[in-house]
C-alpha cells in the first residue's frame, strides 16, 4: 500500500521510501472551478508507507502498473502528472476500479501515449472523497505538451469514456510534479 499526503508546507523528514514532490496545480481545459476546498494550498505531495504528519490530505491506495516503458518512472526523473479522481455516484468504488483498470487505462494505453509510465491507484479509505489517484509520468514537461496536444485527435475515444466511470473528470484536480530529490535537498542546503 501507498499513502499519498498532500501537503502545504514540504516536511522536514520523510520516512523511509518515501518520495517527495513539488506541486504546480494544472487546471483541466474545461475546468469551472479552482482547487476544491481544503486543497487550495497544496504545495507538496508525497508518496511512501505512512501518512506525513500535518498532511491537508492522505489517500492510502492500493496500485496497480498498468504500463512501462524502460526506464522510466518514479524516483527516475522526469514530469509527474497526478489526478485525484472522483467514481460516478451509482457505481461501487470496486466497480470503479474495474472500469479503470480493465477498459479505460487499456484504452488509454493503446493510443500510444507519450507517458512512459501509468499507475492506477484505487483509495482504501472508504470514507474518502477521492476514489483514485491517478499517476502518468513523463520524461520532461515539453513531453507532456506533447501528449496533451498531440493526442487532442485521437482522445475522443478516451474522454467518452470518462463519464461511464468518473463523476465529472473536468472537476478532478490535477498537478503536474517534479520529484525532489536528496540532491536538490543538498543543493538548497549549500545555497
Amino acid at each position: 500500500m501507498t499513502v499519498f499526503s498532500f501537503l502545504d508546507v514540504r516536511p522536514e523528514h520523510l520516512p523511509e521510501g518515501t518520495r517527495l514532490y513539488a506541486l504546480e496545480f494544472r487546471a483541466h481545459h474545461k475546468q469551472k472551478f479552482g482547487l476544491p476546498a481544503g486543497l487550495e494550498n497544496v504545495a507538496f505531495a508525497a508518496d511512501g508507507p505512512e501518512a506525513i504528519p500535518g498532511s491537508l490530505l492522505t489517500i492510502p491506495a492500493e496500485g496497480q502498473l498498468m504500463f512501462e516503458r524502460p526506464g522510466s518512472g518514479p524516483g527516475r526523473g522526469g514530469v509527474l502528472r497526478l489526478l485525484l479522481n472522483v467514481r460516478r455516484p451509482d457505481i461501487s468504488r470496486a466497480q470503479f476500479a474495474h472500469h479503470w483498470r480493465t477498459v479505460h487505462a487499456p484504452l488509454a494505453i493503446g493510443l500510444n501515449p507519450r507517458y512512459d509510465y501509468y499507475i492506477t491507484n484505487i483509495s482504501e479509505d472508504q470514507t474518502s472523497s477521492w476514489d483514485g489517484v491517478l499517476q502518468e509520468w513523463f520524461p520532461d514537461r515539453d513531453t507532456f505538451v506533447e501528449h496533451e496536444t498531440g493526442l487532442q485527435n485521437v482522445k475522443k475515444v478516451v474522454s467518452d469514456d470518462y463519464p461511464l466511470f468518473l463523476a465529472d473528470s473536468a472537476e478532478c484536480p490535477q498537478w503536474l510534479a517534479i520529484e525532489i530529490t536528496d540532491a536538490d535537498a543538498s543543493a538548497g542546503a549549500a545555497a
